[in-house]
This record gives C-alpha cells, sequence and structure tokens, in this order.
C-alpha cells in the first residue's frame, strides 16, 4: 500500500514530547485547555459542535475576551466534562491531514498517555498551520 492511500505519519511521535518545548511546556502546565484549544484552531477559530460564543464574548469583552477565546472556553468546558472528547477530536486531526491511523489507535494513545497524545496533535497542528499555534495571542494583539 502506498503512503497516499494509507495516510501520512504523524509529523512527531508520540512521545516526541521534546520536539517542540513551546508546546511541551503549554501541554504539561494546560493539558485539557490545550487539546480544546486544538480543537479551536483545527475549526478555524469557531467552537465544537456550533456552539455559539457570542454570549460569552459580551460578558467579558471588557476583560479583552474575543471569538477565539470564548470558542476556547467552551471547548475547555466540554474537555472537563467529556474527557473522552479528546479521543474524537485527536481523530478530527488525523481524518483532516490525512494521517495514517484508526479510532482504536487514537483510544489507545489517549487512554495510555492522553498529555502526549494532546501535545502530539498540537504539533501536527502548529506544523500543519504554521506558527500562529504558540503565537497566537501575540498575533492577536498586533491586528487589534
Amino acid at each position: 500500500m502506498s503512503a497516499s492511500a494509507a495516510g501520512l505519519p504523524w509529523a512527531t511521535g508520540l512521545l516526541g514530547l521534546y520536539d517542540d518545548f513551546e508546546v511541551f511546556v503549554q501541554g504539561t502546565l494546560t493539558c485539557c485547555c490545550m487539546c480544546a484549544r486544538n480543537k479551536v484552531e483545527l475549526e478555524e477559530g469557531k467552537p465544537a459542535f456550533g456552539m455559539n460564543p457570542a454570549p460569552i464574548v459580551r460578558g467579558f469583552k471588557k476583560m479583552g475576551c474575543n471569538e477565539r477565546d470564548a470558542a476556547c472556553c467552551l471547548n475547555c468546558t466540554v474537555c472537563f466534562f467529556f474527557p473522552c472528547i479528546e479521543v474524537c477530536w485527536r481523530s478530527d486531526v488525523r481524518r483532516k491531514y490525512n494521517i495514517e491511523g484508526n479510532l482504536f489507535f487514537d483510544c489507545l494513545a489517549v487512554v495510555l498517555c492522553p498529555h502526549c497524545s494532546v501535545m502530539q496533535s498540537a504539533r501536527e497542528l502548529k506544523r500543519k498551520k504554521g506558527s500562529k499555534y504558540v503565537q497566537g495571542v501575540a498575533m492577536q494583539n498586533t491586528m487589534a
């Protein structure tokens, strides 16, 4: 089977924690938030499940909350109440970028090392989308 038919390999290994030090630090300190942010990045700044971030933005606009922040907050709440959603969101990353694997191996990665799994997805998104992932806050501030 060719690489294109089977899918491409992940850009970094599951245990490649030190491949990107910034992702490593963020993932170690805020794994649930990183999982939520991965989904926001994958959905181009929108929250999962078509949730509406407008009420959060209106309520916290004076504190500097924008739509991307609200989307991350909503996704973080979903992660908190349904931690198994991480498997689905990892699968979304894999499907969008045609990465080899299946739901069973996504589940296995999340169960065996959830932090490693979230960081691997973050590294993949960072590589595929450029450096926006880590510099998102700095980029938003310069655009305002």
